[in-house]
């Protein structure tokens, strides 16, 4: 843009330099031809200018948009792995439930086979008891001659 600020400058000295009476038919030609020139560089200069603020404004818009959808990624792959966190929490959590449900139940299993064990045990030494009550015959009185 300081090409164009020095342009401008120039077309002002030579529409100046035209006002003035002074000049000379010749120098009046090249100076409106220099005139004309100049301005046809600014308007290039212009356009040149316009289109760069273009593409500035188009590049700032693609980096903003890149940095949402980098935002929108960062974003989604905390949530993914919260979200995961959360899931190997909650199997964890349930797996150690069901251990702990695995070993009551299983306490309780074994708790009953040895009270059946016992009640075993006991019915056994209770028929061995009586089994030998019954195998001692009460001994018969001798007969007396």
């Amino acid at each position: 843009m300081a090409d164009a600020a020095k342009l401008k400058i120039r077309i002002e000295k030579a529409k100046n330099q035209l006002k003035g009476k002074t000049i000379a038919d010749a120098k009046a030609r090249r100076t409106k031809k220099t005139l004309k020139r100049l301005q046809r560089r600014l308007k290039l200069v212009l356009i040149q200018g316009k289109k760069l603020d273009e593409q500035k404004v188009k590049h700032e818009e693609h980096l903003k948009k890149r940095t949402e959808k980098e935002e929108k990624r960062t974003l989604r792959e905390a949530a993914e792995k919260e979200a995961a966190q959360k899931r190997a929490e909650e199997k964890a959590a349930k797996e150690a439930e069901e251990k702990a449900k695995r070993e009551t139940e299983e306490k309780e299993v074994r708790e009953k086979a040895e009270a059946e064990a016992a009640k075993k045990a006991e019915e056994t030494k209770a028929a061995e008891k009586t089994e030998t009550k019954e195998e001692k015959p009460k001994k018969e009185p001798k007969p007396k001659k």
